[in-house]
This record gives structure tokens, C-alpha cells and sequence, in this order.
């Protein structure tokens, strides 16, 4: 999977968009990818909620553990989007 992160014009939300790239590797044969996650350092961002909104909208389970945020991801398409939504920011 390859993911691009975007902060939308208001900062309270990131735009996640997500490309299996296991298609590239495979000379064209396209293998499905049945989990992913998105791992964020809890320190530099505050993730309060995700929701899918590419192919099909969806709310996504947000979960902290050891110092992270973790959003999973199940069945994931060829491309999805998805906004993660900010807390108030981290302290450093």
C-alpha cells in the first residue's frame, strides 16, 4: 500500500488517500489486500476519529495502544480516501 497524507484547509481534518501498489509488483495481476493499518505517533497528532469516505463511506475504529493511534483497515480496494479527524493538537 502506498498512502499520501493531506491537511485539509481547516486543520481539523487529514485526507489519507490509500493505493495498492501490489498490482505494480505482481506485473499487472491484481491481489487484493485483506488488512491494513494506519499507525500514527499519538505525541505528534491527535486522531479522535476516521471515516472512509471513498469507495463507500464508512465510520473506521480508532484505537490507541503504547503511544499510537491505529486506524484499521479491512478489504481495501485499488484506491480508497479517507479522512482522519483532529483533536486538539499535541503538545511537543
Amino acid at each position: 500500500m502506498h498512502g499520501t497524507f493531506f491537511y485539509d484547509k481547516s486543520g481539523d481534518y487529514i485526507l489519507v488517500q490509500m493505493l495498492n501498489t501490489v498490482e505494480a509488483a505482481m506485473e499487472g495481476e491484481y491481489r487484493g489486500i485483506p488488512r491494513a493499518r494506519i499507525s500514527i505517533d499519538g505525541k505528534r497528532l491527535k486522531v479522535t476519529g476516521a471515516r472512509m469516505v471513498w469507495p463507500k463511506e464508512q465510520d473506521l475504529e480508532v484505537q490507541s495502544r503504547g503511544g499510537r493511534t491505529e486506524v484499521a483497515l479491512q478489504n481495501l480496494p485499488r484506491y480508497a480516501a479517507l479522512y482522519l479527524k483532529l483533536g486538539e493538537r499535541a503538545k511537543p
